[in-house]
């Protein structure tokens, strides 16, 4: 009991800290959504069409910093396995399923965690999921995002 406290006391003051240097955050959103965010440009891209992508270099605030690290910090990122497949999982939520590849590298440490999301409701699977989709709501409202064309990929 007091190390779950000591781990979420450790999380929150992370989380509420400037992010490291070193801090870099990379995710490929693949199937239906073919956007890729990444810190390192920071770039917003779009795939059009097969063979087409466009690529927005977006300005990101401190503050937009601070919220990604602490959208990595919160959900545990290292905690996953290279190949997240949780259990449980169903065909509920979405079909055809979602794939992601997140990078993501702070204080030295460097991460990549592939997910094949088929709906799992897992908590794990919850976190990384509203991870992922808080970092591309980031981006995509940035305004430089918001003037690239809509994707003209059919998801079937």
């Amino acid at each position: 009991m007091m190390l779950a406290f000591a781990a979420t006391v450790l999380i929150a003051s992370q989380a509420s800290t400037e992010p490291p240097r070193d801090f870099v955050l990379k995710i490929a959103l693949g199937q239906c959504w073919n956007e890729t965010i990444d810190t390192t440009g920071p770039t917003f891209s779009r795939t059009l069409s097969p063979g087409e992508t466009l690529t927005a270099t977006v300005s990101l605030t401190p503050e937009h910093r601070r919220r990604l690290y602490a959208l990595v910090v919160d959900a545990d990122l290292w905690g996953y396995p290279r190949w997240f497949e949780p259990a449980g999982e169903s065909m509920v939520e979405e079909l055809p399923p979602s794939d992601f590849t997140i990078e993501a590298q702070a204080n030295g440490r460097r991460t990549v965690v592939q997910w094949l999301d088929r709906g799992s409701m897992r908590s794990e699977a919850v976190r990384l999921r509203a991870m992922i989709r808080a970092a591309r709501a980031l981006f995509a409202e940035r305004p430089e995002a918001q003037r690239l064309p809509a994707s003209r990929m059919i998801c079937l």
